[in-house]
């Protein structure tokens, strides 16, 4: 059920990172129904880069850094379409209203627990971390996918799960095409 995004229900970005992080669904609800929140989702996709990045200690070097930018805003962009393709047609529910705009914002936010992955960078604790930001992720994606779609729990989950697997053989098989 979508929220109107008025000025009254609007919250700050910070404020929408925390309820990301905390997996608020009326913070989803909210970024689902706002349409000016959809360079603030690219900014958490970003953020979830960097903090990979450093992370890993910048091992793959400035370049490397930028280019592993510019793909986590790609791959977001792209499961934000596999989602929405899903989710609207295959796996629709009964209430199922959505643009891409919606579930780009939503899933957007849904990397927001990415920005953990600067802790890695404690190399006690990385493995730890990796494997705590991946549930985290996972968790928020299937709210957010909830928020933007209007599906049931199991719903979200399964669409959250067959776009990342239609993700993952896009992603093989234009890595293929290029000889990698």
């Amino acid at each position: 059920m979508s929220v109107p995004a008025n000025a009254a229900t609007r919250r700050t970005f910070t404020d929408r990172l925390v309820g990301a992080l905390r997996l608020e669904s009326a913070v989803y609800e909210e970024l689902e129904a706002d349409r000016s929140a959809t360079l603030q989702a690219a900014l958490v996709v970003v953020l979830g880069a960097v903090a990979t990045g450093l992370g890993s200690g910048l091992s793959a070097g400035i370049v490397g850094f930028a280019i592993t930018t510019l793909i986590a805003l790609a791959s977001w962009s792209l499961y934000a379409w596999i989602v929405y393709f899903f989710g609207t047609t295959v796996f629709k529910g009964p209430e199922t209203k959505a643009d891409w705009g919606e579930v780009a914002r939503t899933v957007g936010f849904a990397n927001a627990p990415r920005i953990v992955l600067a802790l890695r960078a404690l190399s006690d604790v990385a493995s730890l971390v990796t494997f705590g930001v991946a549930l985290w992720t996972i968790a928020a994606t299937v709210v957010a996918v909830r928020a933007a779609l209007d599906v049931t729990t199991g719903r979200a989950a399964i669409i959250a799960v067959v776009a990342g697997v239609a993700q993952a053989v896009i992603t093989i098989l234009l890595l293929s095409l290029q000889g990698y």
